[in-house]
């Protein structure tokens, strides 16, 4: 059965590590996973629910292809006959470890397998209630990044930062595991503990975090209104199925009140889900196109803004940085493309591809990149990121003494309009 999910694992599949997991983007992923099928709509921008479909039924096997597996099996045979430990071989676990094998030759962190366990834990609902570190990650080249601690979470208060790598979980190295098999590891029941090799710049060597794990709670959409009415909005760990309804709530709020501006925060976001990215960006586009899917045989598919959205007109700033990725890249881009708001920050993570997720017959799943996307002016966001119009760093000492430039850049500019 194949949930053809349209995820953007981020990383990121952004998966966020507040260890139950998620996928985005960041692949983006969450290790808190929740991963909710459901979209939830709001007046005006609607995607509606992908429908599950089948597992395509096997072709026949051909011949050229039979004869390459042969050797597949005579190793098989041979470890049976003549292995130091055959009898304490288990065969699951070798089919399991050759197909990780078959799809990590592919050269793509978020084309990956999940044995019956680490899917179940990857496929909880997107409630915005977990159990884990409370951290997103993603997958750059073989390092497991950090892409963000979520406020008052066990990560954040164990030291982890933004940016950190983490070399091993555990004792178990992760330079060679997929973003889902990392989320796997990394999650688990509140009050157990997790340990965390840390490798971070600035620091001459590893050192390990001990972390508790606990219950996470968080609001994905949050707002405050800034000075001159400006009303600033920021979406937090991710895209899930809540965004989409929590973001038109705070856009409704904030008109009454009558703001005069947005500032829409996507920093430290890893992505999520697809359908939601397209109902988040039709919330401040009046027509035309969210973005461009691209299959690999050069094939687009366009996806166009939901009409309806309640925050078309007012002038407006997008905030991104290094981290900003998957969902939050598809939504920052179309309205750069589109003229609509000026991206305030650093450029963005890079994480452009798309995946459908398959559940197989014994509980375990793969997930399959099927497509790139691209902006509405086709601009490759998968390892280029976007730039952002005015760049502004964010440097250690900035949020040691709790300064925000990149912020008080968006003020200004919605202030003066330069």
């Amino acid at each position: 059965m194949s949930k053809a999910l349209r995820i953007l694992v981020v990383a990121l599949f952004a998966l966020l590590v507040v260890c139950g997991s998620y996928l985005a983007g960041f692949a983006t992923a969450y290790l808190t996973r929740p991963a909710g099928i459901g979209v939830s709509g709001f007046p005006g921008a609607v995607l509606p629910t992908p429908e599950p479909t089948t597992t395509p039924v096997r072709a026949p096997v051909p011949k050229d292809l039979e004869k390459q597996f042969k050797v597949f099996w005579e190793t098989w045979d041979l470890v049976y006959e003549e292995y130091y430990g055959k009898a304490e071989l288990d065969s699951q676990e070798m089919i399991y470890g050759a197909v990780r094998g078959m799809l990590s030759s592919l050269g793509d962190p978020h084309t990956s397998f999940l044995d019956p366990e680490q899917n179940r834990i990857t496929s909880q609902d997107m409630s915005g209630k977990f159990e884990g570190i409370g951290a997103s990650i993603e997958k750059k080249g073989d390092k497991l990044l950090i892409v963000a601690p979520m406020d008052d979470s066990p990560a954040m208060k164990a030291g982890l930062r933004s940016g950190d790598i983490i070399a091993k979980v555990d004792g178990k190295e992760t330079a060679l595991l997929s973003i889902m098999e990392a989320v796997a590891l990394i999650r688990g029941p509140k009050g157990t503990t997790v340990t965390l090799l840390i490798v971070r710049e600035g620091v001459e060597a590893p050192f390990e975090v001990k972390v508790v794990r606990a219950e996470i709670k968080f609001q994905t959409v949050t707002w405050k209104m800034q000075e001159g009415q400006i009303a600033y909005v920021k979406l937090s760990n991710n895209f899930g199925a809540q965004t989409a309804a929590d973001l038109a709530r705070a856009l409704s709020e904030a008109r009454t009140q009558k703001a005069t501006a947005w500032i829409l925060d996507l920093r430290n976001n890893p992505g999520g889900y697809l359908p939601t990215a397209v109902q988040v960006a039709s919330q401040f586009l009046k027509s035309g196109l969210v973005l461009y899917e691209q299959t690999g045989d050069g094939q687009r598919q366009p996806i166009r803004v939901r009409q309806g959205g309640l925050a078309t007109e007012l002038p407006m700033v997008v905030l991104v940085n290094q981290y900003s990725a998957s969902a939050s890249e598809i939504v920052a881009g179309a309205l750069q493309d589109a003229g609509r708001a000026v991206l305030i920050g650093e450029k963005t993570f890079g994480k452009g591809s798309v995946q459908n997720v398959h559940d197989l017959s014994d509980g375990s799943s793969a997930h399959i990149t099927i497509a790139h996307w691209l902006t509405p002016n086709g601009r490759e966001i998968n390892g280029q990121g976007l730039q952002p119009d005015i760049e502004v760093k964010l440097t250690d000492d900035d949020r040691q003494n709790n300064r925000d430039p990149q912020l008080a850049r968006a003020l200004e500019y919605l202030k003066t309009g330069k």
